[in-house]
């Protein structure tokens, strides 16, 4: 049988503390994910660690097949009016909205 590496009370919201033992054995820090998964009535933790790859995907583009030269026009354009308001200029107009 495995060795038991504390134990915490669950609190009216649901919420209970790792304890410290099993954080330090996961090297679960601060603002870290983790993700349960069960096996029968048994339930498994485990640190995700999120990644720009496993990001990849998570937001929908607005339009398909994504046109990058003009998207990176936009960033250009759109970089631009927001430096010439910085700088107070009456010339820097918002862009309408395609």
């Amino acid at each position: 049988m495995e060795e038991n590496q504390g134990t915490s009370v669950v609190t009216r919201k649901g919420q209970v503390t790792i304890p410290m033992r099993v954080r330090r054995m996961l090297k679960i820090e601060p603002d870290d994910r983790v993700a349960f998964y069960t096996e029968g009535v048994r339930v498994y933790l485990t640190v995700v660690k999120e990644t720009l790859e496993s990001a990849y995907g998570a937001v929908e583009p607005l339009h398909r097949p994504e046109d990058f030269h003009a998207l990176r026009d936009r960033a250009i354009d759109d970089h631009a009016a927001e430096t010439l308001r910085g700088m107070g200029s009456e010339e820097a107009e918002e862009r309408p909205q395609p």
